[in-house]
């Protein structure tokens, strides 16, 4: 008897379960973008979303929050007529870890172009040949055998602990063997015109704005005209090591050339490459980048500040607008006091950390 229940129940569970699995592949067919959580972790993401993210990084979009708002409107317009995937998708709406997984990959395949580096070994002949006054230095990127799976998940990790949207890729440490890509360029009359104009010097970093992930330096003067670049560096990393390097090549080609000042943007390995090369020079944070950055802060509306911005970047202004110290600490006092302040942790926590800790640079006489 217990034999013949056994084998009824068994029979009645079989014929739902196979039940159950034919509605489940009619609606499927007749809705194909359902989703299912076991078939989204089985399927990568579309090979479409995958290539737009590739076209994206390239035109310097490495943010994983800019990057899922493209993806949404791209699938929308290749949808478009037709039965819209739903947003539980990850075939086509990929999560912030899948979106942040493929940006670095995008970025460092785009690192270890080597036909890149053969068409600008080929660039760097013809403009010697053009320009013989010109000094360039050019040493290619050797291929290790680093494990990139590895490397990309530790950095996403890293990142996603930071609440951080944009990806960057960390410099590998610990493998001496790897040569760093770096790209020098000077010519005779930007040369000259460092000799005459070089006490002050701006070292102006652009990112997102070439498709290789690796960021340009550009160093400015200013002249009786105008500015003028007056030599530019590209390097693997933005470390303060790489940066430096650069800097003690130009270093070389001009060796009476001693800044008595330099400006930068607020970035530590930038600030310490400076001063590291160059032991006397005073450096300086360009008003423009310290501008743009506090604004794009304010602005978002995560830093819960964004319905009271014009009054934090006045009082954030006084500070930075201080001309002696009594002027600089009673405006940091009147800051500290204010009730957003202290209500607002992100916001006492970045201002403190990110520009307070460079108030020796940003007050200026």
């Amino acid at each position: 008897m217990i034999h013949v229940c056994a084998a009824t129940a068994y029979k009645y569970y079989y014929t739902v379960y196979v039940e159950l699995i034919t509605i489940f592949v009619f609606i499927a067919i007749m809705n194909p973008y359902m989703p299912f959580q076991a078939d989204e972790r089985i399927h990568p993401i579309d090979t479409s979303v995958s290539r737009k993210i590739a076209e994206l990084v390239q035109k310097g979009i490495n943010n994983t929050r800019e990057m899922q708002r493209h993806l949404q409107l791209f699938v929308e317009q290749m949808f478009a007529g037709k039965v819209q995937p739903r947003h539980s998708s990850r075939k086509f709406f990929p999560n912030r870890r899948t979106v942040r997984h493929h940006i670095y990959r995008c970025m460092k395949n785009c690192q270890r172009s080597r036909l890149d580096q053969d068409n600008l070994q080929e660039l760097v002949r013809e403009w010697q040949e053009k320009d013989s006054g010109a000094h360039i230095y050019l040493r290619r990127r050797t291929d290790t055998a680093d494990d990139t799976e590895d490397v990309c998940d530790s950095a996403c990790a890293a990142a996603a602990a930071d609440d951080d949207d944009d990806v960057h890729i960390p410099p590998v440490a610990g493998n001496s063997s790897e040569q760093k890509f770096l790209f020098v360029y000077q010519s005779g009359n930007q040369q000259r015109l460092l000799r005459r104009y070089g006490s002050l010097v701006s070292l102006d970093a652009t990112y997102r704005t070439t498709k290789y992930a690796l960021p340009l330096f550009f160093l400015v003067v200013r002249t009786n005209v105008d500015y003028q670049v007056v030599a530019c560096f590209v390097t693997q990393d933005e470390t303060s090591g790489s940066i430096a390097e650069a800097l003690r090549i130009l270093k070389e080609w001009n060796p009476e050339w001693t800044p008595k000042y330099g400006m930068t943007d607020c970035d530590e390995q930038e600030i310490n490459a400076m001063e590291y090369t160059f032991a006397e020079v005073q450096v300086f944070l360009c008003d423009f980048h310290r501008e743009q950055a506090w604004e794009r802060w304010v602005s978002r509306v995560d830093h819960g500040v964004h319905m009271c911005k014009e009054e934090v970047l006045a009082r954030l202004r006084r500070v930075a607008h201080a001309s002696t110290i009594l002027e600089f600490k009673e405006a940091v006092a009147s800051l500290q006091e204010w009730n957003t302040w202290k209500e607002n942790v992100q916001l006492s926590r970045w201002f403190t950390n990110t520009w307070l800790n460079q108030a020796r640079v940003s007050i200026t006489v």
